[in-house]
């Protein structure tokens, strides 16, 4: 939890930078170090994290040969009907 808290304060420090005039998407990143994640959680890995997130979609990616991974979800804008796409 204390992780958790800490990645609010720094995503609400990311939303307070100035921000572009210009209209236009943006995209903001906030990293979770591994080594802090393991140390809360019996096991060291962003994809428990993902199946309990109640949001669609999810991607997961895991590097083969580094201990690198990333678990993303959420939607930007939704469509209730495809012809509105």
């Amino acid at each position: 939890m204390k992780q958790l808290s800490h990645l609010l304060r720094r995503m609400q420090q990311v939303l307070r930078e100035p921000q572009p005039a210009l209209p236009g998407s943006r995209q903001l990143f906030v990293s979770l170090s591994m080594d802090v994640a393991a140390a809360e959680e019996s096991e060291p890995s962003l994809l428990p994290w993902l199946a309990t997130q109640p949001v669609y979609p999810q991607f997961y990616w895991q590097h083969r040969q580094e201990p690198e991974e990333a678990a993303v979800c959420g939607i930007v804008r939704g469509f209730r009907h495809a012809i509105d796409a």
